[in-house]
């Protein structure tokens, strides 16, 4: 078993004290927070795989807060900035990871590009690619994009279902 960080994005909540110390009561080691009335919460969960982990959190958050309604996983994009960062190398060793100019290659391809053509990754394939590539083992695991798509595409016919 493995601890996988989860964030789910939700509608239908304002992080209230009320909300705050519901939350709280019902995942302890929940980070919430809200950009631009964006909510999201964060939890570690543990769980046998990054899927039973996502519902897990799911269940969680409805036991505590029953009036949130979940919208969607949040991927954790990354840029080769935030990889530098947070995996503690350089741009450029990480550029050229990015590139196959050093390392084994086949580096995940990015999700998408932004802004000044400035590409993404969702963190959860970086980390399994230092995993697989470079036989390192980092303490983080989180969510793959194929759970992610598989657990939106479940919230959305939940929603769907609530509204018929």
């Amino acid at each position: 078993m493995h601890t996988y960080t989860v964030s789910v994005v939700v509608d239908n909540l304002e992080l209230t004290d009320y909300v705050l110390d519901a939350l709280f009561t019902g995942i302890e080691d929940a980070v919430p927070s809200s950009i631009n009335g964006v909510v999201k919460i964060t939890a570690p969960v543990p769980a046998d795989d990054d899927h039973a982990a996502a519902l897990r959190l799911l269940d969680l958050i409805h036991a505590a807060l029953p009036q949130a309604i979940p919208v969607r996983l949040d991927q954790d994009l990354v840029s080769i900035t935030d990889i530098a960062e947070r995996s503690g190398r350089t741009r450029e060793s990480i550029r050229l990871f990015v590139e196959a100019k050093r390392g084994p290659g086949h580096f995940p391809p990015p999700i998408g590009i932004v802004g000044n053509a400035i590409r993404v990754w969702p963190w959860n394939s970086v980390l399994d690619w230092f995993r697989e590539a470079l036989g390192e083992e980092p303490d983080e695991r989180g969510v793959s994009p194929d759970t992610a798509a598989a657990i939106d595409t479940y919230l959305a016919e939940k929603r769907r279902h609530a509204v018929a």
